[in-house]
């Protein structure tokens, strides 16, 4: 298999869709190949801008990547999710405070998790749709500072302020959780 040039150096390379497919970002542009004979299956795709962060799963067909965009309260990321076999957006982007602390799939792949700023909500979406289907607050006087799904569960785990790590939230996250359950 001859050598792939891209017109910047990659940012981002990930196996998704189960091995079968190399999703890879070069400066502004998403590219996905066959990952056994390395011809572009998708694009390259100009998204428009380099995204901050990217997340697949290895199983799933979902990309999601951040872009950095402005809020009236500052800084934020906005979300976008593609189709690995299409390369198109599957849904309208969504904005969230930033910088994120995390951006991650669910161990299925059908979950993504936006740990953002520490005293904000800590969201959690559709992975295909990016429809918002629950969220962590923290108490009075607590923050999130890092959260992530538990790798063979539904349960959200995550450590708040100084505490050591305990469940957020101990089923599917679904809905507005204040505590842990």
């Amino acid at each position: 298999t001859p050598w792939l040039t891209f017109p910047q150096p990659l940012a981002f390379a990930e196996l998704v869709g189960g091995g079968h497919a190399l999703v890879a970002v070069s400066g502004t542009q998403l590219s996905v190949f066959d990952a056994e004979t390395m011809h572009r299956r998708v694009g390259p795709i100009d998204l428009g801008a380099s995204p901050l962060r990217l997340t697949v799963n290895a199983q799933s067909n979902v990309i999601a990547m951040t872009f950095p965009t402005d809020a009236s309260a500052g800084f934020a990321e906005r979300i976008e999710s593609y189709d690995v076999r299409t390369g198109k957006p599957q849904a309208a982007s969504v904005v969230v405070a930033g910088p994120l602390r995390q951006f991650v799939l669910s161990a299925d792949g059908t979950r993504l998790l936006a740990t953002g700023p520490a005293q904000e909500p800590t969201p959690v979406f559709d992975a295909l749709t990016l429809h918002r289907i629950g969220s962590y607050r923290p108490g009075a006087g607590s923050s999130v500072v890092w959260a992530s799904f538990e790798p063979h569960g539904d349960a959200l785990g995550g450590r708040s302020g100084e505490c050591t790590p305990r469940p957020l939230a101990t089923r599917r996250v679904s809905g507005d959780h204040n505590t842990h359950e």
